[in-house]
């Protein structure tokens, strides 16, 4: 998906290619997750990657939004990423790198 096809207000979800992991780690100012997607050199077949019950749930898109990024301890820095709502509530950023593996909710996989 590319940055600027997002729509605010629909739906996406990740895609289901087995070659896709991730990393899910909180923000240090909210109640919110940073996700980062990648492809794996081989794939994992296992949940160790946290991003296995992410992949059937559908997104809202918010827009992008400034996000903390504390670097090092030391200094304090905002980054814009682009903000979606989980089914439960919980707010979820992705930087624009990291959208490639997004797609539309409805749209199957290619």
């Amino acid at each position: 998906m590319k940055v600027r096809d997002l729509i605010s207000g629909d739906l996406y979800r990740i895609t289901h290619d087995h070659r896709i992991g991730g990393r899910v780690g909180k923000t240090p100012l909210e109640e919110a997750s940073r996700l980062s997607l990648y492809v794996l050199k081989r794939p994992f077949h296992g949940t160790g990657l946290g991003i296995k019950g992410l992949q059937d749930e559908p997104w809202v898109y918010v827009g992008p939004k400034m996000v903390y990024g504390g670097r090092d301890g030391d200094e304090a820095v905002t980054e814009t990423a682009h903000h979606f709502v989980r089914p439960n509530g919980k707010r979820l950023y992705i930087y624009g790198v990291h959208m490639r593996h997004i797609i539309p909710f409805t749209e199957r996989n290619r």
